[in-house]
């Protein structure tokens, strides 16, 4: 679910600016910013505006219209899950065809946060630093659930009380050749119970989903720990039933298409007014279709022409 993707965002988004400092000797923030905007922009900008347009075809009502344009505005601007928070929980039911995005704002501000944090401190105070968020955002929990229930409904969809999931793949892209070099966390990762880690993880959430001190100050670090070492497992061994399932074609091509599939899927879920296209089996072949049109015809588009510039521009520093 969302942790896996935050989790794993950290680890990839860290692993990418590491190897850019391995490269280049330090990290352009500039192009860093301008890198993610490339590649999510375009189609979130595609997806608003065409949400938008359909809705008011189909008699979106007219006395939620108002919503319906803050809420768009709150997307492409990068702030959708204060707004989702300061009114209504994720999974409350309700009509916002924009909904999801509150997770996709937590990730463009990490993605605003994290480079410029970065660059600002050396190695040692980095990781200070994020072994700092990783105690803070349990504590945040905690104190909001148990001494401002009136913002309860921002757990888990604001910044503070979620960055510990980020937190935790960045320390894995940090300090990974580190652990490596330890033989006990070595023969950890082969171990075959590590392989039954996702399942304990399921129980996690089944667990967590009861609200209690024990859910908000430690369920939720250690389901954050236990996605580490299955990223950490299946990124390491290749020969695990895990990974060969998850580099299988159909995986694989499900993986390019995921960000296409996350920012389709909420206009083709139950909400208000109804319609035919948020009908099962049909709302899912048309999410599908949306996401290979937006895949197909906007993100390789705008990616292939990030490509064409910077050779481009490579080319020209050489000459």
């Amino acid at each position: 679910g969302v942790d896996v993707f935050f989790v794993l965002s950290g680890y990839l988004i860290t692993s990418l600016v590491l190897a850019e400092v391995a490269e280049t000797s330090g990290l352009s923030v500039r192009r860093f910013w301008g890198r993610r905007i490339r590649r999510l922009v375009p189609a979130l900008v595609a997806m608003v505006v065409g949400v938008v347009a359909a809705a008011l075809a189909l008699g979106w009502p007219a006395d939620e219209r108002r919503a319906l344009a803050i809420d768009a505005t709150a997307t492409l601007t990068w702030w959708a899950n204060w707004r989702q928070a300061a009114g209504q929980s994720y999974w409350d039911a309700g009509e916002s065809l924009f909904r999801h995005a509150w997770s996709l704002s937590i990730e463009e501000q990490f993605y605003l946060l994290w480079p410029v944090a970065f660059t600002l401190l050396a190695m040692r105070g980095r990781v200070r630093w994020v072994v700092a968020v990783l105690a803070l955002g349990p504590i945040s929990r905690l104190v909001t659930w148990r001494f401002f229930p009136s913002w309860q409904l921002m757990i888990g969809e604001t910044f503070p009380t979620i960055a510990d999931a980020l937190a935790s793949g960045v320390l894995l892209a940090i300090m990974r050749d580190r652990w490596h070099a330890m033989p006990s966390y070595r023969r950890l990762l082969r171990s075959g119970m590590l392989g039954l880690l996702p399942l304990g993880i399921l129980l996690l959430n089944k667990l967590n989903a009861e609200v209690t001190v024990f859910g908000w100050l430690l369920g939720e670090t250690m389901i954050n720990f236990a996605i580490v070492l299955v990223i950490d497992r299946v990124s390491s061994f290749p020969d695990t039933l895990s990974a060969r399932f998850l580099n299988l074609p159909p995986m694989v091509f499900l993986g390019h298409l995921s960000y296409s599939l996350y920012l389709w899927q909420q206009p083709f879920l139950p909400a208000a007014p109804a319609w035919v296209g948020q009908t099962f089996p049909v709302n899912i072949g048309l999410l599908f279709l949306a996401a290979l049109a937006s895949f197909y015809l906007i993100e390789q588009p705008f990616l292939r022409l990030k490509a064409r510039v910077g050779g481009s521009v490579g080319r020209g520093a050489r000459g």
